[in-house]
Parts: C-alpha cells; sequence; structure tokens
C-alpha cells in the first residue's frame, strides 16, 4: 500500500495527498473505479455488437431482411439501433431517484442484470424471427446502459479518496469510449 501511495504523492501534488493515510490508496479502490468503469464499457459493447449482428446473413434471414428494399432494410436496422437509446433516454428520468432511495451501489448492480436481460431477449427473439421481442430487448438493455451510464461517475466519485477523486471519475470516459470505433 505504501508503494502505491509513494507513486500517486509523486504524480498528485494536493493538500489532501500529503494528509491522507497512505492505506486508502491501496489496490481496492482501483479495483473498485475500474469494475465500476465497466457500466461505461455497455454503451460501446452494445453499439458495436448490433451493428455487426445486423450484418450477419444469419441475422438478414431469420428476421426477413435480406430480400427487403434497401430504403425498407435501412428504416428497419434504424430503428432497432436507437431503440437502445430510447432506452438509455427512458433510464435517465428514474436513476436519480432510484439511486438515491436504493444506493449508487445496489443500482449499478442492478443495471447489469436489467442489460442481461435485454440482451437475452434479444438472443431469443432469433428463434422465430420475431421483431416485437427484439425491439423490447433492445429497449430493456437501454434502460440498463443508460443506468449504467448515469450512475457510473456517481458511484466512482463517492467511493474515491478525495485527492484522486477527480481522476478516476475522469477515468469513465475514456474507458466508455474505448469500445466505440470509426474503424
Amino acid at each position: 500500500m505504501a508503494l502505491m501511495a509513494k507513486i500517486l504523492r509523486s504524480i498528485v501534488r494536493n493538500d489532501a495527498m500529503r494528509s491522507d493515510p497512505d492505506v486508502i490508496y491501496g489496490w481496492r479502490v482501483f479495483a473498485l473505479v475500474f469494475a465500476s468503469c465497466f457500466g461505461g464499457m455497455l454503451f460501446g459493447w452494445d453499439t458495436g455488437a448490433i451493428g455487426g449482428v445486423l450484418a450477419m446473413p444469419a441475422f438478414q434471414e431469420t428476421f426477413g431482411t435480406a430480400n427487403k428494399s434497401k430504403q425498407d432494410k435501412s428504416n428497419l436496422e434504424q430503428n432497432i439501433v436507437s431503440t437502445l437509446q430510447a432506452g438509455c433516454f427512458a433510464a435517465c428520468f428514474a436513476t436519480s431517484w432510484l439511486a438515491d432511495k436504493y444506493g449508487r451501489r445496489l443500482c449499478l448492480m442492478a443495471t447489469g442484470v436489467l442489460t442481461a436481460i435485454g440482451v437475452a431477449l434479444q438472443a431469443a427473439s432469433a428463434a422465430h424471427g420475431t421483431l416485437a421481442v427484439m425491439y423490447v430487448g433492445r429497449f430493456v438493455a437501454g434502460l440498463g446502459v443508460g443506468a449504467a451510464s448515469t450512475l457510473t461517475p456517481l458511484y466512482v466519485s463517492e467511493c474515491a479518496p478525495r485527492s484522486i477523486r477527480g481522476g478516476l471519475t475522469g477515468m469513465f470516459v475514456p474507458m466508455s469510449r474505448r469500445w466505440v470505433s470509426d474503424d
């Protein structure tokens, strides 16, 4: 623990860093931050994954998009992709209230469960090519992704030591954007 505090003291130069005990700069705070920042990864992962899924020939055959016109196919794909953003938008209205009532940690764990349920519904929609189930799954996953994107910086900033709080909270943006690529 003293090694991490010594390294941080050579980088961070503020009053809090000089007066805080070494024990709070151990591996646990960094493990918590890195695990929590996976909430930001969800958005990039889902956005990147759905593009590949929509391009798969198996998806196009199952959902009947292979023989549609370019315009119809494009409209359907846009609707599927944007349903996640609708769920993210809806989650923003309830997330702060739920986090205040039940706590950020519990709500952050619930976002993972909600996202997993949404992903399971999306996968289940492929059994019979049911678009309604795909849309519901995308929306439910969007609720989890949107709530996680809201809660992650709050949770990290509340759990991080005061002297490095800004730096650790700022890790949310680079980690969440790393998964979205223009390649």
